[in-house]
């Protein structure tokens, strides 16, 4: 326990610490701070384990986009049973249901990204509706989302 104290301790500084250096303009060494601080937020707020929950709890997510695939992996990695309902025929949200010419996102791809499933292969800045469609698809199967989508849900 004091461990953990003194850890907490260590990082808030290494936080304080960090912007203090960087309004002195030093940045390599408020990097370094930071970096300790992100050391600190993953430790204490990555899920290590699944939870416990009773054996009949399930969740309902609505929606099959972007939120809803997040969603769907967050709980599968902390196993919690779920279904998704999709009031469309396919996967992908608002990505599936937009195709007129020249959709496409309006902020960078690299930033329109799941944080546990970067894509450093974007074709553009700022990919088009069916890029985007096939990185959702593709996460979806990669973390098995996909099997627990219910379509055409009205």
């Amino acid at each position: 326990m004091f461990e953990s104290f003194l850890f907490n301790t260590f990082c808030f500084t290494c936080l304080s610490f960090s912007l203090l250096l960087y309004s002195y303009d030093l940045f390599f060494l408020s990097l370094l701070s930071f970096l300790m601080f992100g050391l600190f937020l993953f430790k204490h707020f990555s899920p290590t384990s699944k939870i416990k929950i009773p054996e009949n709890f399930q969740v309902l997510i609505v929606g099959a986009g972007f939120s809803g695939i997040c969603m769907g992996k967050k709980l599968s990695d902390l196993g919690v049973k779920y279904k998704i309902l999709e009031k469309s025929s396919q996967l992908g949200g608002t990505w599936w249901e937009n195709t007129y010419p020249g959709c496409g996102c309006d902020i960078p791809s690299h930033l329109y990204s799941f944080s546990f499933f970067l894509n450093p292969s974007w074709s553009k800045v700022y990919s088009k509706q069916k890029e985007i469609l096939e990185y959702l698809k593709t996460a979806a199967q990669r973390f098995n989302v996909s099997p627990h989508i219910l379509y055409n849900q009205h």
